[in-house]
């Protein structure tokens, strides 16, 4: 494993000295000098599987690159990662309210008694409310906390370190 993670390693520092990507601008912005701070990415890929006697173990190779980024770029995708959780738990309780209570006022507008099935279609308009007031609040907290002028997160997999990797069948995100 130390030899294959060595490869990856040499392989990527080659292709940064290759295509001059030593560079301190900002791969998000592309304006501002990046200073210590860089975002960090991780990627997996999918090794193999140990089987044992108390379960399966699944084995993952992990790498880390660091991509520059300025401060005002990492406290955006920062932000945006806050507001973006926040929202999306928010819009998830209000859909659950109107989920619930939507079966309710439409039975009681119609003026129609509830039958058997009122039950399920009040469980259903209560996930579906839900599910739909979780999107909505992710995407709502992406636009909200977003910086004119700043890329998102996922265009750092763009990056000519990330990209090849990409193509390799690497991963953005650690393993679960």
């Amino acid at each position: 494993m130390q030899n294959v993670e060595k490869f990856y390693a040499d392989n990527a520092q080659t292709k940064t000295d290759k295509a001059g990507l030593n560079s301190t601008i900002c791969w998000f912005c592309d304006k501002t000098i990046a200073e210590d701070e860089s975002a960090e990415i991780y990627l997996h890929k999918f090794r193999g599987v140990s089987m044992g006697l108390t379960g399966n173990t699944y084995e993952y190779l992990v790498l880390s690159r660091r991509i520059p980024c300025c401060r005002i770029c990492s406290r955006t995708h920062e932000n945006t990662r806050q507001w973006s959780r926040r929202l999306m738990i928010l819009g998830g309780i209000a859909g659950f309210i109107v989920g619930l209570i939507l079966p309710f006022v439409i039975v009681l507008n119609l003026e129609v008694p509830p039958d058997k099935e009122f039950g399920t279609i009040v469980l259903l308009t209560i996930l579906g409310g839900t599910v739909c007031g979780a999107i909505l609040g992710y995407l709502l907290g992406h636009k909200i906390a977003f910086a004119p002028g700043t890329k998102p997160e996922t265009y750092a997999r763009q990056h000519p370190l990330i990209e090849p990797l990409m193509g390799e069948g690497w991963k953005i995100g650690k393993p679960e």
